[in-house]
């Protein structure tokens, strides 16, 4: 379950969310100053960030990646609109940010020494990826099965040691359950309409995250915070997987892997 919702209701006429912090950022909200909290989290426009000498953030705004260093001070009124992506892609993300989402909540991720954690058990995903499991000890290669509720059936079989990649059929949206070691996790494929919404999001913040380098983290940081307020925190997570393979045991990656974890509710 989201430990809490990544924005409120009543978010600006232009949303703003910061996606990376680096060093020594604070916030400030009607006079009041604290540490910033983990990103992904909303600047309102009643709020303002310090960002110390030396110490970034990155705020995802009208289709723009602003990549802002310190030391200086940030509102909402300093931040710039993209003037390269087309209208409609910062439509796709303005409207993403500027409700509410009501975001499955994860099941129970844990049974007995074994916790699943690929994909977030009881969330929605586009097409199951890598499965993923921890255990209190080592890992045993254990039997893992796909069970499709709509044809009462096994629709595909594998062994594991912690991880498998998915290598079977197409899965049409709907009810399924992984099962690994007997123990069974739900997950649900979206529904056309969902992985189309998705895909235009996601091709949105690919396309805001292109004015960052490559190899910064923040250009994992805007498609996975995306991916996590459509409702998709499992395919937010394998993005951040993905990266982490490529891209080696980057510290900002593996601690942003670990603040969505919490978010989705799978955290130890």
């Amino acid at each position: 379950m989201l430990s809490a919702m990544l924005l409120s209701a009543a978010l600006a006429a232009d949303p703003a969310v910061v996606v990376t912090t680096r060093g020594d950022v604070q916030l400030t909200t009607a006079g009041e100053t604290a540490a910033a909290p983990a990103p992904p989290f909303a600047l309102m426009d009643n709020q303002s960030l310090t960002v110390a000498e030396g110490a970034l953030v990155v705020v995802l705004y009208q289709g723009a990646a602003n990549q802002l260093r310190g030391p200086r001070s940030v509102a909402l009124s300093e931040l710039r609109a993209s003037t390269e992506i087309p209208k409609e892609q910062v439509g796709v993300l303005n409207d993403l940010f500027s409700r509410e989402l009501s975001t499955d909540k994860a099941g129970a991720s844990r049974a007995g020494d074994l916790r699943m954690v690929r994909p977030v058990p009881g969330g929605t995903v586009l097409a199951p990826q890598t499965f993923g499991w921890r255990c209190a000890e080592t890992c045993a290669e254990e039997d893992v099965q796909i069970y499709d509720f709509r044809e009462d059936a096994v629709v595909w079989t594998a062994k594991g040691n912690g991880t498998v990649e998915y290598a079977g059929p197409d899965l049409g949206p709907g009810a399924y359950s992984l099962v690994v070691a007997g123990r069974e996790f739900a997950f649900t494929v979206a529904p056309k309409s969902t992985r189309e919404s998705a895909q235009r999001a996601r091709a949105a913040a690919m396309a805001a995250a292109q004015s960052l380098p490559k190899d910064d983290p923040a250009s994992v940081a805007v498609p996975a915070t995306v991916l996590l307020q459509a409702g998709l925190a499992s395919e937010a997570l394998w993005l951040i997987d993905q990266a982490l393979t490529e891209r080696g045991e980057s510290p900002e990656l593996i601690e942003m892997r670990r603040e969505f974890e919490r978010r989705a509710g799978i955290a130890p």
